[in-house]
């Protein structure tokens, strides 16, 4: 998983294996050493009460659970399906959450596709 985060937009970007990983509905986590601390990022399908009812009619919700510690993306299972749905495509699900643009794309980079492989 790559995060690109800048002013008014983040962009996760996830290998097709990763895409799968989230198919079978398990979540995604990484951690990014700064100095001497961690930053934990993530992609959780279940906002686990977390979200208010404005968010949950989102495909994406970010989260900053603990501010400067970790930073969740919510991706619901019938988002991750879309994002599986749209084959090798640059696009990926784009969402505006208040200021901030929250995309979710696949790597097509990450691995060619099957009819590419000899």
């Amino acid at each position: 998983m790559n995060v690109k985060i800048a002013e008014h937009a983040v962009t996760f970007k996830i290998t097709e294996h990763e895409l799968h990983s989230l198919q079978l509905g398990h979540n995604l986590k990484q951690k990014v050493k700064i100095g001497q601390n961690f930053m934990e990022i993530t992609i959780n399908q279940d906002s686990g009460g977390q979200a208010d009812d404005r968010f949950r009619q989102l495909p994406l919700k970010l989260v900053f659970d603990h501010p400067g510690a970790r930073l969740t993306l919510y991706a619901p299972p019938a988002t991750i399906s879309d994002l599986a749905n749209l084959g090798r495509n640059r696009a990926g699900i784009i969402v505006q959450q208040d200021d901030l643009e929250l995309t979710l794309q696949v790597d097509v980079r990450s691995r060619p596709s099957i009819h590419q492989q000899f």
